[in-house]
C-alpha cells in the first residue's frame, strides 16, 4: 500500500499539469508531507555527508599523531642507545681513574718534574766501557 502511495505521489510531483486544489484534501496532505520528508531526507544526507567529513579529517588527524609517535619512539630509542653508550664510557673512565691499582691509569702531569735515572746508566755504562779499552 506504501509503494503504491509512494508511485501516485511521484507521479502526481513528476507530472507539473496536475494542480493541487483540483485534488482531494488526503492527497493533497500526503503531497505536502512527501514535501516535507523529501527536505527531511536531504538535510539527513547532508548530515551524513558532514558526518562523513569529520570521520575522515579525524582518522588523518589519527594517522598523523601515530607517525609522530612512531618518529618519537625512534628518537627515544636512539637516545637511549646513546646513554647506554655513554655510561658505558663513563664506567670504564672511573675505573681507570679510580679503581684498584691494578686498574688504575694516572695520567702523567707535564708541569710535574721527573727524575732522569736513565742518564746516570748511561754514564756508569760509558765509564765501564771506556775501563775495558
Amino acid at each position: 500500500m506504501l509503494a503504491y502511495i509512494h508511485c501516485f505521489l511521484y507521479f502526481y510531483t513528476v507530472n507539473q499539469a496536475v494542480n493541487i486544489s483540483n485534488l482531494s484534501p488526503e492527497v493533497a496532505v500526503l503531497l505536502q508531507q512527501k514535501s516535507s520528508l523529501d527536505h527531511a531526507i536531504l538535510d539527513i544526507n547532508s548530515l551524513v555527508l558532514s558526518k562523513n567529513d569529520l570521520l575522515c579529517q579525524k582518522e588523518n588527524i589519527i594517522a598523523e599523531k601515530q607517525n609522530i609517535i612512531a618518529e618519537k619512539e625512534t628518537i627515544i630509542v636512539e637516545k637511549e642507545a646513546e646513554i647506554y653508550d655513554l655510561r658505558f664510557q663513563l664506567d670504564q673512565l672511573r675505573r681507570a681513574l679510580f679503581g684498584s691499582k691494578s686498574e688504575r691509569f694516572v695520567p702523567e702531569d707535564v708541569n710535574q718534574l721527573r727524575f732522569d735515572f736513565d742518564m746516570g746508566e748511561e754514564v756508569v755504562v760509558e765509564s765501564q766501557k771506556e775501563d775495558i779499552a
